[in-house]
């Protein structure tokens, strides 16, 4: 059986992954990561975007980390590091995600302490957002320098990022990567649309909208994936 080492370097900025309790640097992140491939042992490496202390200017910081990783993987994977160990490793770059504070959890219990601003303060009206039609809808804080809506654009320009470097590194094709794209332009018209829709009153004027978006989602994506 293979091993992989998952790593969550959550940022690439010290000062942000110091807020949260993750006290090492990057360049010992990287160092552990080199080790890993020096013994031929795969490493699958996930960021969260959006957290407390992180803003336009450090996520810079982030993506360079990001680029110098897949780099290294990209390197493992053409020196035939991973031949041969089966297609349930994970691999092709980082992977990226949304925050979530949930409840129980130190953040959600204690958000002051640990920079964020909830918008749920507590489990039943957690369990409605996560219950929304859009992921977007799921993110249940603000930070001190973050606006939600800074938060959500933040996660879709990371997302676009994401989609360049798995391309320029060749872990997907053009096709595959145009693929992605599409299906965040659609996501970026849906969210808009999605907070439109939101401020509506009557609920089955919102039922009904919500099923024409899905409709025209899901046709927009059919019409274009052969592209």
């Amino acid at each position: 059986m293979p091993v992989t080492l998952h790593i969550c370097p959550d940022t690439g900025c010290d000062a942000v992954r110091k807020i949260l309790g993750r006290h090492y640097s990057t360049e010992d992140l990287l160092n552990t990561v080199k080790l890993c491939h020096k013994y031929l042992i795969p490493v699958t490496s996930f960021f969260s975007v959006g957290l407390a202390g992180e803003n336009r200017e450090n996520i810079n910081e982030t993506w360079e980390l990001w680029d110098k990783l897949s780099a290294l993987e990209h390197i493992a994977q053409t020196k035939g590091h991973y031949w041969g160990i089966g297609t349930g490793v994970p691999l092709g770059g980082p992977i990226t995600g949304p925050v979530l504070l949930d409840p129980g959890s130190l953040a959600f219990d204690f958000p002051e302490k640990y920079g964020y601003k909830p918008l749920y303060r507590n489990l039943e009206e957690y369990i409605r957002g996560l219950s929304g039609p859009s992921w977007h809808q799921w993110i249940n804080y603000e930070t001190g320098l973050l606006k939600k809506e800074a938060l959500i654009e933040l996660i879709l320009e990371s997302t676009s990022f994401a989609i360049d470097q798995r391309e320029a590194y060749g872990f997907q094709n053009r096709s595959q990567s145009e693929a992605e794209r599409l299906r965040l332009e659609a996501d970026i018209i849906a969210v808009n649309e999605i907070e439109c829709i939101a401020k509506l009153t009557h609920k089955k004027e919102i039922e009904s909208k919500l099923r024409a978006l899905k409709t025209s989602y899901d046709s927009f994506l059919n019409r274009n994936q052969n592209i």
